[in-house]
C-alpha cells in the first residue's frame, strides 16, 4: 500500500506525499506484460510467442505508467475518502 503523509502549511492548504513502493505495483505489471505477450503479433513470431523480453521493452514504460498511475489514482481517492469520513 503506497505510503500517504500530509503535510499542513496553513489553515487552507496542505502537501500530499504519495510514495509508492515497487511491491506496490510489481505483481500486476508482470500480469500486464503476459497479457500483452499473449496478444502481440510482431514478424518472425507466431501470435503469443513474442519473448517476454522484446514485450518489456516495446511496451513496458507504457504498462508501467498505467499501472502506476492507477495505483496512484486509487491510493489518493481512498485517502480523500477516508478523512472526508464518507
Amino acid at each position: 500500500m503506497p505510503n500517504i503523509v500530509r503535510q499542513d502549511t496553513d489553515h487552507s492548504t496542505a502537501i500530499l506525499s504519495i510514495t509508492i513502493e515497487p511491491s506496490d505495483y510489481q505483481a500486476e505489471y508482470k500480469s500486464k506484460l503476459k497479457e500483452y505477450r499473449q496478444k502481440a503479433q510482431m514478424k518472425g513470431f507466431r501470435r503469443g510467442q513474442v519473448p517476454l523480453s522484446i514485450v518489456r521493452k516495446i511496451y513496458g514504460k507504457a504498462i508501467l505508467g498505467e499501472i502506476v498511475g492507477k495505483v496512484f489514482q486509487e491510493s489518493l481517492s481512498n485517502y480523500v475518502q477516508k478523512e472526508m469520513g464518507t
